[in-house]
């Protein structure tokens, strides 16, 4: 159980940035950190932080946090490296469909909205013509009782035109009837008038 330095860098009197390799993990707390020098004889500044170390047991690689904690460096083996670049035109396909999907549902939506506008568009002018049919209604309503008023009216001038005229007719009648009266009761005279010219004369 052992670590080596592989490369310093950023070195000051007291401090430096290291690249370690270690055998495996239970070596990792002898490391130096911003608080220890390390235990091997060629470590004696302090690692600043970002110090790495790769433990080869396991393949993995710590790096030295600023809470002055070795944290694992996550990777990805190679079979799943594979697999990622197997399926990454997969993935573009997925995400062409999803972005298809998104845009026809967008579509979709906004001829909804178009609808429902239309439709209340629809709506609004269906509402003006009954509004507009009520009121013809009601116009021709008004216009049927003033037509039935002024039938009433005609009817009623027409009766007192027949009654004046039946008045009128007797009236005349009785005028004729006078005037025939006279006429058979009338007497006639020959002589000269009030200038001495000869005329006849209505003898009452």
């Amino acid at each position: 159980m052992a670590y080596k330095v592989l490369d310093t860098a950023l070195t000051t009197s007291t401090e430096a940035l290291y690249m370690f390799v270690a055998d495996n993990e239970e070596d990792i707390p002898n490391l130096p950190n911003m608080e220890q020098t390390g235990s091997e004889t060629n470590t004696r500044w302090y690692a600043k932080a970002g110090s790495v170390v790769r433990v080869v047991a396991t393949g993995r690689f710590y790096t030295l946090a600023p809470s002055n904690k070795w944290k694992a460096l996550y990777y990805m083996r190679e079979e799943l490296e594979d697999a990622i670049d197997h399926n990454i035109p997969i993935m573009k396909q997925i995400l062409a469909e999803a972005k298809v999907g998104a845009e026809t549902t967008a579509n979709n939506a906004s001829a909804a909205a178009k609808s429902e506008q239309n439709a209340s568009a629809s709506a609004s002018r269906a509402s003006e013509s009954a509004k507009k049919a009520a009121e013809s209604q009601k116009n021709a309503e008004a216009a049927r009782t003033a037509a039935h008023d002024d039938l009433q009216s005609v009817t009623e001038v027409k009766i007192g035109l027949t009654a004046l005229k039946t008045q009128t007719e007797e009236t005349c009648q009785k005028a004729v009837e006078e005037c025939r009266g006279y006429a058979g009761a009338a007497t006639y005279a020959f002589g000269p008038d009030e200038n001495g010219v000869f005329s006849f004369f209505l003898n009452q």
